[in-house]
Protein backbone atom coordinates (compact mmCIF):
# COMPACT_ATOMS: atom_id res chain seq x y z
CA UNK A 1 0.00 0.00 0.00
CA UNK A 2 1.61 3.08 -1.15
CA UNK A 3 2.27 5.49 1.86
CA UNK A 4 0.05 8.81 2.45
CA UNK A 5 0.98 12.09 1.39
CA UNK A 6 1.04 14.20 4.07
CA UNK A 7 1.42 17.97 4.61
CA UNK A 8 0.60 20.72 7.04
CA UNK A 9 -2.35 22.84 6.94
CA UNK A 10 -2.49 26.20 8.59
CA UNK A 11 -5.82 27.13 10.00
CA UNK A 12 -6.41 30.77 10.68
CA UNK A 13 -9.71 31.56 12.83
CA UNK A 14 -10.99 35.32 12.68
CA UNK A 15 -12.17 36.22 15.95
CA UNK A 16 -13.90 39.78 14.53
CA UNK A 17 -11.09 42.95 13.30
CA UNK A 18 -8.76 41.70 16.47
CA UNK A 19 -8.02 38.89 17.62
CA UNK A 20 -7.07 35.89 15.33
CA UNK A 21 -5.69 32.35 16.38
CA UNK A 22 -3.51 29.78 14.10
CA UNK A 23 -3.68 25.89 13.70
CA UNK A 24 -0.65 24.29 12.30
CA UNK A 25 -1.02 20.35 12.16
CA UNK A 26 -0.57 16.82 9.57
CA UNK A 27 -3.32 16.82 7.12
CA UNK A 28 -3.18 14.01 4.54
CA UNK A 29 -4.28 14.22 0.76
CA UNK A 30 -6.75 12.06 1.18
CA UNK A 31 -8.80 13.82 3.58
CA UNK A 32 -8.28 16.93 1.26
CA UNK A 33 -9.49 15.37 -1.16
CA UNK A 34 -12.52 14.04 0.50
CA UNK A 35 -13.06 17.75 1.95
CA UNK A 36 -13.16 19.18 -1.44
CA UNK A 37 -16.14 17.18 -2.63
CA UNK A 38 -17.96 19.13 -0.74
CA UNK A 39 -18.40 22.48 -2.14
CA UNK A 40 -17.41 25.43 -0.22
CA UNK A 41 -17.24 28.79 -0.38
CA UNK A 42 -14.05 31.53 -0.60
CA UNK A 43 -14.84 31.86 3.60
CA UNK A 44 -17.02 30.27 6.03
CA UNK A 45 -18.65 30.76 9.50
CA UNK A 46 -17.46 28.61 11.93
CA UNK A 47 -19.99 26.45 13.26
CA UNK A 48 -20.49 25.72 16.86
CA UNK A 49 -18.41 21.49 17.52
CA UNK A 50 -21.22 19.71 18.88
CA UNK A 51 -21.84 19.96 22.39
CA UNK A 52 -22.09 17.79 25.29
CA UNK A 53 -20.61 19.79 28.15
CA UNK A 54 -18.60 22.97 27.76
CA UNK A 55 -15.32 21.38 29.27
CA UNK A 56 -14.56 19.76 26.02
CA UNK A 57 -11.25 21.45 24.28
CA UNK A 58 -12.95 22.08 21.58
CA UNK A 59 -16.23 23.73 22.50
CA UNK A 60 -14.33 26.00 25.36
CA UNK A 61 -11.83 27.58 22.40
CA UNK A 62 -15.37 27.84 20.32
CA UNK A 63 -16.53 29.60 23.13
CA UNK A 64 -13.70 31.87 23.47
CA UNK A 65 -13.26 32.89 20.01
CA UNK A 66 -17.07 33.84 19.83
CA UNK A 67 -17.03 35.99 22.55
CA UNK A 68 -13.51 37.57 21.38
CA UNK A 69 -15.42 38.42 17.63
CA UNK A 70 -18.53 39.93 19.65
CA UNK A 71 -17.68 41.52 22.88
CA UNK A 72 -15.75 44.03 24.16
CA UNK A 73 -15.24 46.96 26.57
CA UNK A 74 -18.23 48.85 25.93
CA UNK A 75 -20.26 45.49 26.87
CA UNK A 76 -21.02 43.90 30.03
CA UNK A 77 -20.89 40.73 32.10
CA UNK A 78 -23.93 40.27 34.08
CA UNK A 79 -24.22 37.59 36.67
CA UNK A 80 -28.13 36.87 37.84
CA UNK A 81 -29.06 34.36 41.21
CA UNK A 82 -32.25 33.33 42.88
CA UNK A 83 -33.51 34.62 46.25
CA UNK A 84 -34.14 31.25 48.59
CA UNK A 85 -38.25 31.94 47.61
CA UNK A 86 -37.56 32.38 44.01
CA UNK A 87 -35.54 29.37 42.92
CA UNK A 88 -37.47 27.85 39.64
CA UNK A 89 -38.39 24.48 40.13
CA UNK A 90 -35.89 22.90 37.20
CA UNK A 91 -33.08 24.67 34.74
CA UNK A 92 -35.94 24.97 32.01
CA UNK A 93 -38.03 27.55 34.34
CA UNK A 94 -34.79 28.97 34.96
CA UNK A 95 -34.03 29.27 30.89
CA UNK A 96 -37.28 30.82 30.84
CA UNK A 97 -36.63 33.64 33.65
CA UNK A 98 -33.79 34.06 32.33
CA UNK A 99 -34.97 34.80 28.71
CA UNK A 100 -37.88 37.11 30.13
CA UNK A 101 -34.77 39.17 31.63
CA UNK A 102 -33.37 39.39 27.84
CA UNK A 103 -36.71 40.35 26.46
CA UNK A 104 -37.09 43.27 28.82
CA UNK A 105 -33.64 44.24 28.26
CA UNK A 106 -33.92 44.62 24.55
CA UNK A 107 -37.42 46.26 25.03
CA UNK A 108 -35.94 48.84 26.98
CA UNK A 109 -32.80 49.14 24.24
CA UNK A 110 -35.55 49.53 21.68
CA UNK A 111 -37.29 52.71 22.86
CA UNK A 112 -34.48 54.34 23.42
CA UNK A 113 -32.65 53.74 19.81
CA UNK A 114 -30.36 50.96 20.32
CA UNK A 115 -29.53 48.28 18.01
CA UNK A 116 -30.88 44.43 19.25
CA UNK A 117 -28.51 43.08 22.07
CA UNK A 118 -25.87 40.68 21.27
CA UNK A 119 -25.37 38.43 23.54
CA UNK A 120 -24.01 34.47 25.44
CA UNK A 121 -25.59 32.96 28.34
CA UNK A 122 -24.00 30.06 30.46
CA UNK A 123 -26.67 28.24 32.87
CA UNK A 124 -25.30 26.93 35.73
CA UNK A 125 -27.46 24.69 38.12
CA UNK A 126 -26.68 22.09 40.36
CA UNK A 127 -29.24 19.19 42.14
CA UNK A 128 -29.33 16.96 44.59
CA UNK A 129 -28.94 13.98 43.78
CA UNK A 130 -31.45 12.18 45.52
CA UNK A 131 -34.27 14.44 44.95
CA UNK A 132 -33.60 15.88 41.09
CA UNK A 133 -34.18 19.29 43.26
CA UNK A 134 -32.62 22.21 42.77
CA UNK A 135 -30.62 23.86 45.10
CA UNK A 136 -28.62 26.47 42.95
CA UNK A 137 -28.42 27.71 39.76
CA UNK A 138 -27.00 30.75 38.61
CA UNK A 139 -26.62 33.22 35.37
CA UNK A 140 -23.81 34.02 33.31
CA UNK A 141 -24.36 36.65 30.69
CA UNK A 142 -21.87 38.88 28.76
CA UNK A 143 -23.82 41.13 26.63
CA UNK A 144 -24.00 44.23 24.10
CA UNK A 145 -23.48 47.70 26.37
CA UNK A 146 -26.01 50.56 26.13
CA UNK A 147 -23.58 53.48 24.52
CA UNK A 148 -25.30 55.15 22.09
CA UNK A 149 -23.75 56.57 18.67
CA UNK A 150 -22.69 59.85 20.59
CA UNK A 151 -21.18 57.95 23.18
CA UNK A 152 -23.54 58.94 25.71
CA UNK A 153 -24.47 55.66 27.98
CA UNK A 154 -28.61 54.98 27.77
CA UNK A 155 -28.34 51.81 29.88
CA UNK A 156 -26.29 51.88 33.00
CA UNK A 157 -25.22 48.68 34.86
CA UNK A 158 -27.97 49.96 37.21
CA UNK A 159 -30.66 50.46 34.82
CA UNK A 160 -29.60 46.51 34.11
CA UNK A 161 -29.72 45.33 37.60
CA UNK A 162 -32.91 47.01 38.19
CA UNK A 163 -34.66 44.75 35.18
CA UNK A 164 -34.27 41.54 37.05
CA UNK A 165 -37.26 41.68 38.46
CA UNK A 166 -40.84 40.52 37.23
CA UNK A 167 -42.57 44.41 37.73
CA UNK A 168 -42.94 46.65 35.52
CA UNK A 169 -40.59 49.87 35.57
CA UNK A 170 -41.81 53.05 35.78
CA UNK A 171 -38.44 54.36 33.94
CA UNK A 172 -39.67 57.98 34.32
CA UNK A 173 -39.83 57.44 38.24
CA UNK A 174 -36.79 55.20 37.73
CA UNK A 175 -35.21 58.26 36.48
CA UNK A 176 -35.10 60.55 39.23
CA UNK A 177 -36.21 58.60 42.25
CA UNK A 178 -33.93 56.27 43.59
CA UNK A 179 -36.06 55.36 46.43
CA UNK A 180 -38.68 53.74 43.64
CA UNK A 181 -35.60 52.06 42.29
CA UNK A 182 -34.33 50.75 45.91
CA UNK A 183 -38.49 49.49 46.30
CA UNK A 184 -38.30 47.18 43.00
CA UNK A 185 -38.28 43.82 44.78
CA UNK A 186 -35.82 41.92 42.70
CA UNK A 187 -35.92 37.77 41.67
CA UNK A 188 -32.41 37.52 43.34
CA UNK A 189 -28.93 39.27 43.31
CA UNK A 190 -27.71 41.40 39.85
CA UNK A 191 -24.25 42.43 38.91
CA UNK A 192 -23.45 44.21 35.90
CA UNK A 193 -19.26 44.76 35.13
CA UNK A 194 -17.65 46.52 32.55
CA UNK A 195 -16.08 43.75 30.28
CA UNK A 196 -11.98 44.04 30.75
CA UNK A 197 -10.24 42.63 28.02
CA UNK A 198 -6.56 41.63 28.47
CA UNK A 199 -4.13 41.13 25.87
CA UNK A 200 -5.75 38.18 24.64
CA UNK A 201 -8.94 39.67 24.66
CA UNK A 202 -11.54 38.06 27.10
CA UNK A 203 -10.10 34.42 27.10
CA UNK A 204 -9.84 34.80 31.01
CA UNK A 205 -13.02 35.05 31.28
CA UNK A 206 -14.48 32.58 28.86
CA UNK A 207 -11.95 30.05 30.56
CA UNK A 208 -13.74 31.01 33.84
CA UNK A 209 -17.43 30.51 32.32
CA UNK A 210 -16.33 26.84 30.74
CA UNK A 211 -14.71 25.70 34.21
CA UNK A 212 -15.26 22.14 34.84
CA UNK A 213 -18.60 22.71 37.14
CA UNK A 214 -19.88 20.97 39.74
CA UNK A 215 -23.18 20.90 38.94
CA UNK A 216 -24.61 21.30 34.87
CA UNK A 217 -23.34 24.00 32.62
CA UNK A 218 -25.27 24.91 29.33
CA UNK A 219 -24.78 28.02 27.19
CA UNK A 220 -26.64 29.50 24.67
CA UNK A 221 -26.38 32.76 22.41
CA UNK A 222 -28.80 35.39 20.57
CA UNK A 223 -28.87 34.86 16.73
CA UNK A 224 -27.39 38.13 15.39
CA UNK A 225 -23.71 37.27 16.66
CA UNK A 226 -20.58 37.69 14.62
CA UNK A 227 -19.56 33.96 14.11
CA UNK A 228 -15.99 33.69 13.69
CA UNK A 229 -14.45 33.11 10.00
CA UNK A 230 -11.92 30.32 9.21
CA UNK A 231 -9.80 30.17 6.27
CA UNK A 232 -6.65 27.49 5.21
CA UNK A 233 -3.47 27.33 3.39
CA UNK A 234 -2.11 24.03 2.59
CA UNK A 235 0.93 25.52 1.24
CA UNK A 236 2.32 28.24 4.11
CA UNK A 237 4.42 25.34 6.02
CA UNK A 238 5.90 22.24 4.49
CA UNK A 239 6.58 19.38 7.16
CA UNK A 240 10.53 20.02 6.74
CA UNK A 241 9.69 23.93 7.39
CA UNK A 242 7.60 22.67 10.75
CA UNK A 243 9.67 20.64 11.92
CA UNK A 244 12.82 22.97 11.82
CA UNK A 245 10.88 25.71 13.39
CA UNK A 246 9.38 23.74 15.82
CA UNK A 247 12.44 21.75 16.69
CA UNK A 248 14.79 24.96 16.76
CA UNK A 249 12.50 26.55 18.95
CA UNK A 250 11.41 29.42 16.57
CA UNK A 251 7.53 29.48 17.55
CA UNK A 252 7.94 30.41 21.55
CA UNK A 253 9.36 33.85 20.01
CA UNK A 254 7.46 37.06 19.21
CA UNK A 255 9.26 37.95 16.59
CA UNK A 256 8.42 34.57 14.79
CA UNK A 257 5.12 35.54 14.41
CA UNK A 258 4.96 38.97 13.59
CA UNK A 259 6.68 37.57 10.40
CA UNK A 260 4.73 35.08 9.31
CA UNK A 261 1.50 37.54 10.10
CA UNK A 262 1.87 41.10 9.63
CA UNK A 263 0.15 42.78 11.81
CA UNK A 264 -0.42 40.65 14.34
CA UNK A 265 1.54 39.68 17.60
CA UNK A 266 0.93 37.14 19.99
CA UNK A 267 -2.01 37.79 22.64
CA UNK A 268 0.27 37.41 25.68
CA UNK A 269 3.96 35.88 26.59
CA UNK A 270 4.57 33.57 24.29
CA UNK A 271 4.50 30.53 26.88
CA UNK A 272 0.68 31.16 27.16
CA UNK A 273 -0.21 32.46 23.59
CA UNK A 274 1.39 29.47 21.77
CA UNK A 275 0.79 25.90 22.58
CA UNK A 276 2.86 22.54 20.79
CA UNK A 277 2.70 18.83 20.61
CA UNK A 278 5.69 17.65 20.08
CA UNK A 279 5.26 14.43 17.16
CA UNK A 280 3.97 11.01 17.97
CA UNK A 281 4.06 7.61 15.96
CA UNK A 282 0.94 8.42 13.89
CA UNK A 283 1.15 13.09 13.52
CA UNK A 284 3.89 15.88 13.33
CA UNK A 285 3.49 18.91 15.87
CA UNK A 286 0.83 20.35 16.60
CA UNK A 287 0.55 24.23 16.69
CA UNK A 288 -2.02 26.72 18.35
CA UNK A 289 -0.95 30.14 18.25
CA UNK A 290 -3.41 33.05 19.57
CA UNK A 291 -2.25 36.52 17.77
CA UNK A 292 -3.90 40.43 18.00
CA UNK A 293 -4.29 42.64 16.34
CA UNK A 294 -1.27 45.79 16.30
CA UNK A 295 -2.53 47.76 13.90
CA UNK A 296 0.77 48.01 12.12
CA UNK A 297 0.79 46.97 8.85
CA UNK A 298 -1.95 44.78 6.47
CA UNK A 299 -3.98 42.44 8.94
CA UNK A 300 -2.88 39.09 7.51
CA UNK A 301 -6.75 38.30 6.23
CA UNK A 302 -5.70 40.76 3.29
CA UNK A 303 -2.28 38.60 2.18
CA UNK A 304 -2.68 36.26 -0.82
CA UNK A 305 -3.12 32.53 -0.86
CA UNK A 306 -5.65 30.17 1.71
CA UNK A 307 -8.88 28.43 0.88
CA UNK A 308 -12.07 28.01 2.70
CA UNK A 309 -11.95 24.97 5.34
CA UNK A 310 -15.34 22.92 4.99
CA UNK A 311 -15.00 21.53 8.58
CA UNK A 312 -15.92 22.65 11.34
Amino acid sequence: MPKAVTFIREQRTYCGKQYMTVDLFQYTEAASKAARRTPRRRREKVSPPKQRSLNEKRARRYFIQLINANFGPLDYHMTLTYAPGELPEDEEAAKREARNFLRRVDRRRKKLGLPPMKYVMVTECRARKETGELVRIHHHIIMSGGTGPDGRELITRDDLELMWSRERINWKKAERDISYRQSVKRIGYANADRLQPGENGLEALGKYLTKDPAGKKRWSCSQNLEKPVRAVNDSKFSVRKLEAIAGSGMIWTRDFWEKQYPGYTLAGPPEIAVEATPPDEVNNWVIFAKLRRTGDGPPAERRKGGKEDSGS
